[in-house]
């Protein structure tokens, strides 16, 4: 496990070739800062190696679109220099299809890998085992 973010807003730690990103709240252009620095530091020092991502959503606050588009642009950026192979989304609220579809045209538009989203940390998991990855490390910190 290896921490490179921990913030109100962010925390981004890596368990092994797992990428775990969870984002609180809204944000604004100026909020998003550490994420992009973060990512884009990720990128360089990884540059080349294949990742998988879990991406928890399940506390965002939709922001604005422009917002959305400038972390596409992190993420368009990360894609350029790691090898990202899926990415799983966990959204648990009542707001779950709505708020997939603006992350899915705002925050992950144009992406050229496999995205699935869910409803629960178990089945989240689950996909990401299935993929190959090893998960072990994340299912323990993600146990309640």
């Amino acid at each position: 496990m290896k921490l490179l973010l921990d913030n109100k807003d962010y925390s981004i730690i890596l368990f092994g070739k797992i990428i775990y990103i969870k984002v609180f709240g809204f944000q604004t252009l100026e909020e998003i800062a550490p994420l992009t620095n973060s990512l884009n530091k990720f990128s360089k020092k990884y540059e080349g190696e294949e990742i998988s991502v879990y991406c928890d959503l399940s506390e965002l606050i939709l922001s604005e679109y422009t917002t959305a588009l400038e972390v596409n642009k992190t993420i368009q950026n990360m894609v350029k220099h790691v090898n990202v192979k899926h990415m799983a989304l966990l959204f648990i609220n009542s707001y779950s299809s709505y708020k997939y579809e603006f992350t899915k045209h705002f925050y992950f538009k144009d992406l050229k890998f496999p995205i699935e989203a869910f409803i629960s940390k178990k089945d989240a998991l689950a996909w990401l085992k299935e993929k190959g990855d090893d998960i072990n490390d994340l299912s323990l910190f993600l146990t309640d």
